[in-house]
């Protein structure tokens, strides 16, 4: 029986293309597995299930030089890949009965895990793989003439994307040999311009295209942001991190997701119309954004994208890939489980249990505070006041980057406040008991809100700690929206920078005094403004740098 290590192995080498020159011979499958070594496979498929031999000479079991030359054949014709691998069946469910397809990767009826091979040889011991006709070099030539007669060959894809409907499979499939080619031909440093460029191209052809070409630029996406991901990977693996391929990669990933983002809400009217194969479309997507060992913020935030607009109303297709996601956890390496959660959250909020949902994430890290976004979103939309309130308080403490806790979760805090009445009351409390590392939110809520007063307040408070106190932007708008509030907010740093003693923050006060004349004028009090000017005057006559800045102004006469 084949192992679960094997299982992975062999779908790692059937993702990352090491899998060639397969074809079909018959009832006999040859193939070239590009591993440590060069490794020629063949599959026999009988009555009694399927034989494999490789030229690897495992110890027991077929290897994953032959799982991965039985997942690309699988993959060519229609099968479920992924199924096999982390369990859920054979991945062969759904084809016609009349498919040319090997019955299941299993031993054969009779308990022999490897039993005779093709045309003569010595018998399989149970403690040893038999080649073709032999071990080493005698193998590969046996297997390149094989004693029977040859039947018609057949070449057999490496990546099956013929599911999808057509037009998009065939565009699919295009993209893919030019992001492929361009692996094969181009050096590394330049694969992820090369790729955008095979990107723009294929995005060209399809605006001269008639008719609805939205799911083909879907496709064409979704295949550029994976062989992004591919490369990031390769470049961990193969090249030990190489600094500056990290970075362009991450950098392209990062602008072809944003692309993405951008472009895929301008199409949810034709989101709306119904999906044919829809579950081809999930298993599509689950290839190029949800691969275990390529999981990352970005790809989930796409996949949780899609999920959202694509998939709206397939509530079975949602808890089969729950299930799904989560056999397929045990496979995922340490450091891709975090997102691989925040995916399996955001569709069990989508199935109604957010509470669930909350258990998935909890107990872990919040590496990308962005993956948090689409779940929450989701409550928001569906009104789930209660459970979403649960999740805006874990995440302000699970969220430890104060830039990313005011970028990603501080917006969903102010939206749901301004819905619910029982939230609003639970962020401002939480607001105002922490308010030296919630000053900046505070501040930012009440003026969304327009309640100038207590921003006045706060900011007083606040630039009483600072030694060159100013203002966030934007705030200095409230002198055109309030101009009475900002008045004494102004006067308060006026003063703060006079007492440094200094003459650029004299400089910096008197810029700050313009701006107060001309609120003075705005509201027709010029009176207050000469009356307070005489006693600044005043009390600051001794400060000659500082009245030479100000006649320097035109403050002063």
């Amino acid at each position: 029986m084949t192992t679960r290590q094997d299982k992975i192995r062999g779908h790692r080498h059937w993702l990352e293309h090491h899998v060639h020159g397969v074809v079909i011979e018959g009832q006999s499958i040859l193939a070239t597995v590009s591993a440590e070594r060069i490794y020629r496979v063949q599959l026999d498929m009988g009555a009694t299930g399927l034989r494999s031999f490789c030229t690897c000479l495992a110890p027991e079991g077929p290897c994953e030089h032959a799982v991965a030359a039985y997942l690309a054949v699988m993959a060519a014709v229609g099968g479920r890949p992924n199924d096999f691998v982390i369990g859920m069946g054979s991945g062969l469910e759904g084809l016609p009965d009349d498919a040319e397809i090997p019955s299941v990767l299993v031993p054969a009826a009779d308990g022999r895990t490897r039993p005779e091979p093709v045309g003569g040889g010595p018998k399989a011991d149970g403690h040893t793989r038999s080649d073709p006709v032999g071990g080493g070099q005698e193998a590969e030539k046996a297997v390149d003439k094989p004693t029977r007669p040859r039947a018609k060959s057949r070449e057999v894809p490496d990546v099956a994307l013929g599911a999808l409907p057509e037009p998009v499979a065939a565009t699919a499939k295009q993209v893919v040999r030019r992001l492929q080619r361009v692996r094969r031909r181009a050096h590394p440093h330049a694969w992820a311009m090369e790729m955008w460029s095979v990107r723009d191209k294929a995005l060209h052809d399809l605006e001269r295209q008639p008719g609805d070409t939205a799911l083909s630029q879907l496709a064409i996406h979704l295949c550029v942001i994976h062989a992004y991901t591919e490369n990031i990977a390769w470049t961990h693996d193969e090249l030990s991190g190489n600094a500056y391929l990290l970075s362009e990669g991450e950098r392209f990933l990062r602008r072809a997701v944003n692309e993405f983002l951008q472009w895929f809400p301008g199409q949810r009217e034709r989101w709306q119309e119904p999906l044919d194969a829809p579950e081809v479309w999930t298993d599509f997507v689950r290839s190029r954004c949800l691969q275990p060992h390529l999981l990352c913020a970005d790809t989930v935030m796409v996949a949780q994208t899609v999920w959202d607009d694509l998939f709206l109303g397939h509530e079975a297709l949602r808890k089969r890939e729950i299930e799904h996601l989560m056999a397929l956890r045990r496979f995922c390496p340490e450091d891709r489980v975090g997102p691989l959660n925040f995916m399996i959250a955001h569709l069990l909020v989508g199935d109604g249990k957010p509470e669930d949902a909350l258990r998935e994430v909890e107990g872990r890290p919040v590496t990308e505070a962005a993956l948090l976004v689409n779940p929450m979103y989701a409550m928001l939309r569906g009104q789930r006041w209660e459970a979403l309130l649960k999740w805006l308080l874990w995440a302000e403490d699970a969220v430890r980057n104060p830039w990313e806790r005011e970028a990603c979760v501080a917006p969903l805090w102010r939206v749901a406040a301004d819905a619910d009445e029982g939230i609003r009351e639970a962020y401002e409390h939480r607001l105002r008991s922490d308010l030296v590392r919630n000053a900046r939110a505070y501040r930012r809520y009440l003026l969304e809100r327009e309640r100038f007063e207590e921003w006045a307040d706060l900011v007083v408070w606040k630039l009483a700690d600072e030694l060159y106190p100013s203002l966030e932007r934007g705030e200095a708008d409230v002198g055109r929206r309030a101009p009475m509030t900002i008045i004494p907010v102004y006067h308060h740093m006026i003063q703060r920078l006079v007492d440094q003693r200094h003459r650029d923050a004299y400089r910096e006060a008197v810029r700050i005094m313009v701006r107060l004349q001309k609120l003075y004028q705005k509201v027709k009090r010029p009176d207050r403004w000469e009356a307070w000017l005489t006693r600044f005057v005043h009390r600051h006559h001794r400060l000659r740098a500082l009245h030479e800045e100000m006649r320097y102004k035109g403050v002063l006469e």
